[in-house]
């Protein structure tokens, strides 16, 4: 214990609460101003309608300010199609999700698994009235996770 209290390169965990704390964790996603490439595994259907129209309007605005591309991997519902793409309609098509479809009915959870910025990992409830989330910074962990998503999109539907 004593030993890795002074280690320098031991991951950084903050935790979120509430819709605010969510928002927050969406703002972490396009704060640092640098493209990279987001990767996404979500059920977003409890959480976009939490989110005020200005709100998501100004996060596509800010991930396509950053040069912030995206793969997402989302249940294939028409609810999230029409929803997802709204808010993005006033930003240049290049910076629209790039989205690969699950079987909805194999897609269950009421969560969200985000790779950002290179080496960050968030990880967001949005069941009701739990909504809450997680941003672990941390190179090894980002890496892991990164495996699981390409595995994941390699084999599944995209359109």
């Amino acid at each position: 214990e004593g030993v890795y209290k002074n280690a320098n390169d031991k991951p950084v965990v903050r935790f979120f609460e509430g819709k605010e704390g969510i928002e927050n964790i969406y703002r972490a996603h396009i704060e640092g101003n640098m493209p990279y490439e987001m990767l996404a595994l979500s059920n977003t259907v409890h959480l976009l309608p939490q989110l005020s129209m200005g709100f998501k309007e100004y996060y596509a605005r800010g991930k396509a300010g950053s040069g912030i591309t995206t793969r997402a991997i989302v249940p294939h519902t028409e609810e999230l199609d029409t929803d997802l793409f709204t808010f993005y309609k006033d930003v240049p098509q290049k910076y629209w999700p790039k989205v690969g479809y699950l079987p909805q009915d194999e897609f269950t959870f009421d969560a969200e698994l985000t790779l950002f910025d290179k080496n960050k990992v968030s990880i967001v409830n949005f069941k009701e009235p739990h909504f809450s989330g997680t941003i672990i910074e941390d190179k090894t962990i980002y890496d892991m996770f990164k495996l699981f998503f390409d595995l994941v999109w390699r084999n599944q539907k995209s359109e």
